[in-house]
């Protein structure tokens, strides 16, 4: 057998697992799942990112200019107390209503982010550290937000 039909072999008994999975439920079950969905639609609208955030009137106003390239990422980082991929990328989320749409926990994506700012290590890695991170989170949204 050729590779590119192994492929298509694969694909087909995962979509064939996926459809036996979700086949016999009964009627309970449907309406557990749909109920463990609405409570986490709950917990994600229940939660005030920007509370959670700590932003200051500053940073408020710096983060309301995160579509500009009057953005000045230094001066953030400055403002946040060095939390700005943290501030910044949770800004956004919610800003476009992201942890509500997609389903996120912020409480889940907050430890997240929070892991992987922490883990930007300026002693490790002089350049690409966690302010380059947030400067290119936001360049990138500047470019995305067109």
């Amino acid at each position: 057998m050729k590779a590119k039909e192994m492929r298509a072999m694969k694909r087909n008994k995962d979509a064939m697992s996926w459809v036996k999975s979700i086949q016999g439920r009964s009627k309970d079950e449907r309406k557990g799942s749909l109920e463990a969905k609405l409570g986490n639609q709950r917990r994600v609208s229940a939660v005030d990112v920007e509370k959670k955030l700590e932003i200051t009137p500053v940073a408020k106003e710096m983060l309301e200019q995160s579509d500009t390239l009057d953005f000045n990422i230094f001066d953030f980082k400055d403002e946040t107390e060095e939390r700005e991929i943290f501030t910044l990328s949770s800004y956004l989320l919610q800003k476009h209503g992201l942890f509500e749409s997609l389903k996120i926990d912020p409480e889940v994506y907050f430890r997240f982010i929070k892991r992987i700012q922490d883990y930007y290590n300026p002693k490790w890695i002089e350049y690409h550290n966690k302010t380059h991170g947030a400067d290119v989170c936001q360049t990138s949204y500047f470019f995305l937000k067109g």
